[in-house]
């Protein structure tokens, strides 16, 4: 799903989780915000997250429900917490760019 500076706003829905098959999400570089929904972790497929310069905010939680991630990208968000923990479970990563 190619949906990167689409001008989106708000917040991710909870229903993004019904994309179980989804492999690679890219949502970069629009004004998306709040934390990311726990139903993230349905889409046990996805080996690429692009959620870069947005304002996305709280923990990275839900990543730790997809252990196929190769790569993620969450630079210039507003998340907090152990990264590591969150992405225990990711053994294909190559790539994480979390910066600011």
């Amino acid at each position: 799903l190619f949906l990167s500076f689409g001008g989106l706003s708000g917040t991710l829905p909870a229903r993004l989780g019904d994309l179980t098959e989804l492999r690679d999400l890219r949502l970069s570089g629009n004004l998306l915000e709040g934390p990311l929904p726990a139903s993230l972790g349905s889409c046990r497929h996805l080996k690429n997250l692009y959620l870069d310069d947005n304002a996305l905010t709280g923990e990275l939680g839900a990543l730790r429900s997809l252990p196929f991630l190769e790569g993620v990208f969450v630079r210039n968000n507003r998340f907090r917490g152990d990264i590591d923990a969150s992405l225990e479970h990711c053994d294909d990563l190559l790539v994480l760019d979390a910066s600011n």
